[in-house]
């Protein structure tokens, strides 16, 4: 397994602004091409053992090769895992695209997943501002309100 982060594209150029987010945060990480090196089965399970949600979480709902499918009346969650990685890896515009993981413990897609691996402390400070900057438009902000949100701020914010 790789101890950096892939970020898994196509052609599209969506995957740049990731990109640049893990860069900005220091981050190693790796492009690679799912034309080219796509995952492997082995980190194709690592990946679905991530997900909340499983299929939802990597699968896209548009698209022509969806579209066929459905026609075929082929269901991917309903296929075995194996089977699954092997019409993925052939079709891989039936991702979300870019998937960001560090094969360890998170995985997302799109600019959101490069997202989850800011460190928490930026995380809650973000949330904290968003919070006191809601807080002032709706004419609440107060310093009670602050200590309240940065005591809990660590309900909402994800390790």
């Amino acid at each position: 397994m790789l101890s950096m982060i892939s970020v898994f594209v196509l052609t599209n150029t969506k995957w740049r602004d990731t990109v640049k987010i893990l860069d900005s945060l220091n981050l190693i990480h790796e492009v690679r091409h799912m034309k080219r090196e796509p995952f492997t089965y082995e980190e194709f399970k690592v990946i679905m053992s991530m997900t909340a949600d499983g299929f939802d979480d990597i699968l896209t709902t548009r698209g022509k090769m969806n579209a066929s499918l459905e026609e075929q009346g082929i269901h991917i969650e309903a296929l075995p895992m194996r089977e699954a990685y092997k019409l993925i890896v052939r079709h891989p515009s039936l991702l979300k695209l870019p998937l960001v993981t560090d094969f360890k413990t998170r995985a997302g897609t799109g600019v959101g997943g490069a997202r989850i691996f800011r460190p928490r402390t930026e995380k809650k400070e973000a949330f904290v501002q968003l919070r006191i900057k809601a807080d002032q438009l709706n004419g609440k902000a107060s310093e009670l309100t602050r200590q309240t949100t940065r005591r809990d701020v660590d309900l909402f914010v994800s390790p």
